[in-house]
């Protein structure tokens, strides 16, 4: 598996936001998913290729693949969910292991990292895209500026990074961690300790899963066709999708508002229309909802 958690894709989006990016909307044109789709279903999974097609736009728009780099600073420092779990494990030597076990593999599958501790309070991490896969410079520079801001989800300084290799395909990096602020911090505590963690991590990711569930329950019922909506599509041969936008364009939703609530491009959206209008037999918006809901040719 090698798709990204949309909840991760959604805060690099917000991160933007905080990079001076005001619309969002163009780094998401043309893609599979919008900043709307990743919040409304933060734990569904986005493949990789369009992922890493956002990063190069978002390099383009600040200036180059090292701005990612500010990007990643904010991931763990500001993601509230994942600084508290850091939190837990006290020492900036335990939440590299945690980070490296746990919750980079559940983020984002296709880098297949590993990471050793050295002397001197340092540890090496070296990350790898598959072959097969496409490789991404913005992906390690972001990468890079998320690893050195791990010790500030402890209240500590950043790490020091040296950049030993970095290819759109591999990055090899060392860090030297900042000091733990007491001595109980310093203590390294057992593998049980860190077992509950990722357990309790785990569990409360079990929790949101079922509650989304609960929730897109509820949106699949609330958007159900009306009975003459339902007739209509019965009679014009409308597919479920084109279904879909004919109810959303019953509720006055513009073509990218569309685009928005089914996370796809607005271009797809208008394609899906010229075929209800054929269908229908109808020249625009306003004679399809009449036929629409009369359910009549």
């Amino acid at each position: 598996m090698h798709e990204v958690l949309a909840q991760a894709i959604h805060q690099i989006l917000l991160a933007c936001r905080k990079e001076g990016i005001a619309d969002l909307s163009p780094l998401t044109d043309g893609l599979p998913f919008s900043e709307r789709t990743l919040a409304r279903r933060p734990f569904g999974r986005v493949d990789w290729e369009p992922f890493t097609e956002l990063l190069d736009r978002i390099a383009d728009e600040l200036g180059g693949p090292g701005a990612l780099a500010r990007i990643g600073r904010r991931f763990y420092a500001e993601h509230r969910p994942l600084s508290d779990l850091l939190r837990l494990v006290v020492s900036p030597r335990n939440a590299y292991r945690v980070c490296g076990t746990s919750i980079a593999p559940w983020l984002w599958p296709a880098n297949r990292c590993r990471h050793e501790f050295l002397p001197g309070n340092r540890v090496r991490l070296v990350g790898e895209i598959p072959s097969g896969l496409r490789g991404s410079l913005p992906f390690w520079h972001g990468t890079e500026g998320a690893a050195v801001s791990v010790p500030r989800a402890l209240g500590l300084a950043e790490s020091k990074a040296t950049v030993e290799e970095r290819t759109p395909r591999r990055l090899v990096l060392t860090l030297r961690m900042p000091p733990a602020r007491t001595v109980a911090a310093r203590m390294a505590p057992g593998e049980e300790i860190l077992r509950a963690i990722e357990a309790h991590w785990a569990e409360r990711i079990e929790e949101l899963r079922t509650r989304l569930g609960e929730l897109a329950e509820i949106e699949k019922s609330r958007r159900a066709l009306p009975p003459a909506l339902a007739r209509a599509k019965a009679a014009f041969r409308l597919t479920p999708r084109e279904a879909e936008v004919a109810a959303l364009l019953l509720e006055g939703l513009s073509n990218r508002e569309i685009a928005g609530r089914l996370g796809c491009a607005p271009g797809t959206i208008e394609a899906h229309l010229s075929r209800i209008f054929e269908k229908a037999a109808v020249d625009g918006r306003a004679e399809l909802a009449k036929r629409l809901w009369s359910g009549e040719r």
